[in-house]
């Protein structure tokens, strides 16, 4: 547990945080300006976004990664 808690002190883990807030407030459909969050906050949601995406397509494929062994 401790590393977790470090982990999410961290300042990465921080953002990955407020990322993960923005992104559950939107599809709730809260909205927000660009002049609302940071330049690395963006950055970071498309990033996630982008994951998000990128999972769907392998589930929806039957892929389960780079990996899989079919």
């Amino acid at each position: 547990m401790d590393k977790l808690d470090a982990a999410q002190s961290s300042e990465t883990g921080q953002l990955l945080r407020r990322v993960l807030d923005l992104r559950a407030a939107l599809k709730l459909g809260f909205r927000i300006g660009l002049d609302e969050i940071r330049a690395d906050e963006f950055a970071a949601l498309m990033v996630v976004e982008d994951e998000q995406q990128q999972l769907e397509a392998e589930q929806a494929h039957g892929s389960h990664g780079p990996h899989a062994d079919h």
